[in-house]
């Protein structure tokens, strides 16, 4: 039987669109696994982090939690978050953000996870001459992190054990 979500309780245009959006992808087959927005604009407004939630409800399925514990503007998330009941990550790491992906910054974040579930940020990829015009400014960071993220470090230890081109801790 497939699903049915309940009735919207926000009834705002964004919430409306985001609903729609959600149902073409649906549409396509493939399985809803989360719920997020590009830039993390959805999670800078209480309103629209709102809408957020109730589409995470409906749904049924998590959604990220991308603000670093000491990041102010995640002080009126954290109450919605907790409130929702939504399933989402109790940490998050932009691990490459600004720096030059490589084994020592990924090693020293997985040094320091606190308790809980941990996302982290990455963006991989293989590059080729459409990235490279597509985003000139960050290919080559994308295969660093690609090497870095498959490559397991020499003298890793038991920390990290590398399967199937990840990481599990």
């Amino acid at each position: 039987m497939p699903f049915t979500p309940p009735r919207p309780r926000f009834l705002s245009p964004r919430c409306a669109t985001w609903r729609a959006q959600i149902e073409a992808f649906l549409a396509t087959g493939l399985p809803l696994r989360h719920l997020d927005s590009h830039h993390h604009a959805a999670y800078r407004h209480e309103n629209a982090l709102t809408a957020l939630m109730e589409l995470a409800q409906d749904y049924r399925v998590p959604v990220r939690n991308p603000y670093p514990i000491s990041d102010v503007d995640a002080r009126f998330a954290d109450g919605l978050f907790a409130a929702s009941g939504v399933r989402h990550p109790a940490h998050f790491c932009d691990v490459f953000d600004g720096i030059v992906p490589g084994a020592d910054a990924l090693l020293n974040a997985l040094g320091v996870l606190e308790e809980g579930v941990t996302e982290f940020m990455v963006h991989p990829g293989v590059v080729d001459d459409e990235l490279r015009r597509m985003c000139p400014n960050f290919a080559e960071s994308r295969a660093q992190e690609l090497s870095t993220l498959t490559d397991p470090p020499a003298g890793s230890g038991e920390a990290t054990r590398w399967r199937n081109g990840g990481f599990f801790v």
